[in-house]
């Protein structure tokens, strides 16, 4: 009757929970029930409180239950939300308000959660209220200050995901970590994973996880791009692959190449958090704009913005095809078909001149886009880059006049022009190229109005004639895409005309860079972007996979499917002129040493090389890693083992590592050794990794001398973690008996990994005295092979003499076979019998 069930369904309920039948129905089962209706629990909810908290009938309704339902809406909750809260968690109606709530919410509160959220939390997961603080709550907590997350950030992770205080640090948490570590995404990395989605922790590995990776490796991204994806965007490992991620991507498959799907999704991992209905509006109208090919960048854009941009003007200006110039900016071309389109209206008496087809090279293109947004935003960037009809004569040999970028109003004279040009490819910083950029300059010059001015970018000085008219600022390499390097080559151009060329500056275009200058996150150069996306596909729409091929071939002496296959695997091969980039690097890799299939795998394992400048960047490294005292065939392996190495810079990354190894009282000679045996270590963080190994070999009870000795014999050591390496490695020795003093000293001693195979075989032959005995006094004995061990155990169980193994193993070949295998010959000669040794 109080329940509306049928007599079987009672009798099924009563069978559940037995503890029914010992209370009173009028005195308790009735008044209980309807307590639980009032506060808004149905009837089929009331029946699981009961089986699940049957413990509940043994409350006071006046006593316990109505204090701790009014203690919950005093915390925030709802009326609705404390009926869920009760029919999720019923034990909290049992929970001491002064033992148990109170102290929790008190917790959260010191944590870093503000009430609102502690109410929200206490609503989503009631379960936390049994927690126990100091057994579950604060471990977790600690936990997740030790993977290196702020105390702000750890409560926002509470706050989001509230179930990762029920999470098992042992089962969820640490293998969760492991396996993301597992895929090279780096600590700290993994940190900001799991601020920004805690819910990781609670995905299984085999089931979700794996799977999501599995499908993003199948689609043709490295293992790189995957830890590149999920470090953007880690809410992709939640997502369902069926019913989100593949619709999604099947889409793109049908808009694009397989390469440039792989690429939106390595560069542009954002756009597999809208949803489908953003994806296929806004491709019809890009596709209608004729402007697919920045589908990515578009998808980061607001509704607003979307539509000012492409919705409000949906036929955009093409541009006026022409011939392609060449990259090597050859001294050639034709006047005819050069049309005499004003660049700018207001400017009458520039000259003439037309849009080029696109730049000369991707580079030059994204560059200069950005600069040209930053001093001329309302211009059309493709308008910039310009053919000039040119009178061919002796100081230039050509009909037409290509500056790389033709900014008329960027100056204090509308009139005069600032021609800036790109000289990244390697023949400017040769004699022949210095030459032909000096003719250039005498010929832009020429053909301008006075007072105009031409900048030339280069990653090197290159002795240049400098004269109020030109100018030369030196900027840092950049990587392809990555806006933080390309800022800082901006900020380099951007200083070098406010200082040099500040008062000959359009007051307005003035104003710009300092703006830039003092905030570069508060300019938008999206259009810049989307010009560079533009260009870029327009070069895959071109590209002609055969002649790479063919070179790869010619190059690194391997078959044409074996060329195919390597571009398959580094598609980024395919973004960089033959010419240009690829034949000059992998020669100079080559001059230093590396061979073919060495330099094939570079390419693979660290493609951003290729946006490395061989003068400013390379060759420095390679000189300093000489004037450290490495050999020429120690820095052909330490390239060919960690390619990584030569993205580094000396000044942020190499010259701080190795001074830290020095105070750390590492002699010159032994970081150099150390350096060529594991160069990994240059690009490890001092902060978050250097140092906490450091100290917490000292913590373990190494002197400072120690620690240098274990770093010289094992640099490895100071990549292990310690939580999944070092801690559990130390744990297993104290529980072979070792003390803390033990272990410090084989650790000191021997700082070897893959220890518990050895020691099982020691743990056959001897007790675990003697076992603990050997590790501590001979420690050594650790680093023989195997093999070692088991003939010198056979030979000296056969002499009687295996209680002297530990100094046994010492010996030499030679010392060992004269006191031991030649005797036991002996011995059986004189028995007359035959013992194979």
């Amino acid at each position: 009757m109080q329940l509306g069930v049928s007599i079987s369904e009672a009798e099924a309920l009563v069978g559940r929970c037995p503890v029914l039948a010992r209370y009173d129905i009028d005195d308790e089962l009735k008044p209980m029930m309807q307590q639980l209706e009032v506060w808004g629990l149905k009837t089929s909810q009331v029946a699981k409180v009961l089986v699940r908290s049957p413990a509940v009938l043994g409350c006071s309704i006046e006593e316990n239950l109505k204090p701790t339902v009014q203690w919950l809406r005093d915390l925030g909750l709802t009326k609705t939300e404390v009926a869920k809260v009760i029919a999720r968690f019923p034990p909290v109606l049992s929970l001491s308000i002064e033992e148990n709530l109170k102290p929790t919410v008190q917790w959260l509160r010191d944590v870093g959660l503000k009430k609102v959220e502690v109410a929200k939390v206490s609503a989503r997961l009631p379960q936390v209220l049994g927690y126990s603080i100091e057994e579950n709550l604060k471990p977790t907590v600690q936990w997740l200050r030790d993977l290196s997350l702020t105390k702000v950030e750890v409560a926002k992770v509470i706050a989001r995901h509230p179930q990762i205080l029920g999470y098992s640090i042992e089962e969820n948490l640490k293998p969760t970590v492991h396996w993301l570590r597992e895929l090279d995404i780096a600590k700290a990395e993994v940190a900001k994973v799991v601020a920004r989605c805690p819910a990781v922790l609670g995905h299984s590995i085999e089931e979700n996880l794996k799977p999501t990776v599995q499908w993003l490796r199948d689609l043709g991204l490295a293992k790189t791009d995957v830890a590149k994806v999920i470090s953007s965007l880690p809410q992709v490992l939640s997502y369902s692959l069926e019913s989100n991620l593949k619709p999604k991507v099947c889409l793109l498959f049908e808009w694009f190449s397989p390469e440039k799907v792989r690429r939106l999704l390595v560069h542009n991992p954002y756009i597999l958090n809208r949803r489908r209905e953003r994806w296929v509006h806004r491709a019809q109208v890009l596709k209608a704009c004729g402007k697919l090919s920045v589908f990515g960048s578009a998808m980061q854009l607001t509704e607003a913005e979307f539509a000012k941009r492409y919705e409000d003007q949906p036929s955009l200006p093409r541009r006026v095809e022409a011939p392609q110039r060449t990259a090597e900016r050859v001294e050639s071309g034709e006047q005819a078909g050069l049309a005499s389109i004003p660049l700018r209206a207001e400017a009458p008496n520039q000259q003439a001149g037309r849009p080029r087809r696109r730049p000369g090279s991707l580079a030059e293109a994204e560059l200069l886009s950005h600069l040209a947004v930053l001093l001329l935003p309302e211009e059309p960037i493709a308008e910039l880059f310009r053919d000039f009809p040119a009178e061919k004569g002796e100081g230039w040999g050509s009909n037409t006049l290509s500056p790389d970028l033709a900014l008329y109003g960027a100056l204090e004279s509308d009139e005069a022009a600032l021609f800036v040009e790109y000289d990244g490819y390697y023949r400017h910083q040769q004699p022949v190229g210095i030459a032909a950029d000096s003719r250039k300059n005498t010929a832009l010059l020429d053909l301008a109005p006075a007072g105009s001015y031409v900048l030339r970018i280069a990653h090197a000085h290159r002795g240049l004639e400098l004269s109020c008219q030109m100018g030369e600022v030196v900027v840092d390499s950049w990587q392809p895409g990555h806006d933080a390097s390309l800022v800082k080559a901006l900020l380099q151009i951007a200083e070098f005309l406010l200082n040099q060329r500040g008062t000959a500056m359009h007051p307005h275009r003035r104003t710009c860079l300092q703006k830039f200058v003092e905030d570069p996150g508060g300019s938008s150069r999206q259009a810049a972007v989307e010009f560079t996306e533009q260009v870029a596909g327009e070069r895959e729409r071109d590209f002609d996979p055969a002649r790479l091929h063919e070179f790869l071939k010619m190059q690194l002496g391997v078959s044409i499917s074996e060329a195919e296959a390597l571009v398959g695997r580094c598609p980024v091969l395919a973004r960089y002129d033959i010419d240009d980039k690829l034949k000059p690097m992998m020669q100079q890799l080559e001059v230093w040493g590396l061979k073919t299939s060495q330099v094939a795998k570079v390419f693979e394992r660290f493609p951003q090389v290729l946006g490395c400048s061989i003068e400013e960047n390379l060759k420095p490294k390679l000189q300093w890693l000489r004037d450290l005292g490495l050999t020429k065939a120690e820095i052909t392996k330490a390239i060919a083992r960690h390619p990584r190495l030569l993205g580094l810079s000396i000044e942020e990354n190499l010259t701080p590592t190795v001074q830290w190894l020095r105070d750390l009282g590492l002699k010159k000679v032994e970081v150099a050794k150390v350096i060529a045996r594991h160069a990994q270590i240059l690009g490890y963080s001092i902060e978050e990794n250097l140092k906490p190994t450091v100290q917490w070999l000292r913590d373990l009870g190494l002197t400072k001398v120690e620690v240098a000795k274990v770093i010289a014999r094992l640099p490895q050591v100071l990549g292990y973690s310690i939580e999944e390496n070092l801690k559990p490695t130390v744990q297993w020795l104290r529980d072979l008996g070792l003390a803390k003093t033990d272990v410090a000293k084989v650790i000191s001693s021997l700082p070897q990994r893959n220890l518990k195979p050895k020691v099982c075989l020691l743990l056959e032959w001897f007790s675990s005295e003697k076992v603990r005995h050997l590790l501590v006094h001979n420690p050594y004995i650790l680093s023989r092979s195997r093999e070692r061990w088991v003939h010198r155990s056979q030979v000296l169980q056969a002499c009687g003499k295996l209680s002297v193994f530990g100094s046994a193993m010492m010996l030499t070949e030679a010392n060992f076979a004269k006191r031991y295998e030649d005797k036991l010959k002996d011995h059986v000669r004189s028995a007359g019998a035959k013992v194979a040794i």
